[in-house]
């Protein structure tokens, strides 16, 4: 399997995740997770309601990074979205 996903990003994304300690706060580990993840992290703690439309524009990515790393990061238990895609909210879970 190649160390790259269809849309360009790392599959170390997941290994990264995987080595966070569920026991400390996503703050406590900031400096163990890439900057690309803070820029992110912290766009979305900030802008609570942002979409990812917004977020990609905001960060100047591509949208189809961004929905990766959402992706991502809610399958990890790390983000949630409580409400619609336009009208909705971001739950950081520390």
């Amino acid at each position: 399997m190649s160390s790259k996903s269809t849309n360009g990003t790392d599959n170390n994304f997941d290994n990264i995740l995987d080595s966070l300690d569920s026991n400390k706060t996503i703050q406590a580990q900031k400096t163990d997770i890439p900057e690309r993840i803070k820029k992110l992290l912290s766009l979305i703690e900030s802008n609570p309601d942002i979409t990812q439309v917004k977020m990609a524009e905001k960060l100047k990515w591509n949208t189809p990074i961004v929905k990766y790393y959402i992706r991502k990061l809610k399958e990890k238990g790390l983000l949630e979205r409580i409400g619609t895609s336009q009208k909705g909210q971001w739950i950081v879970h520390s």
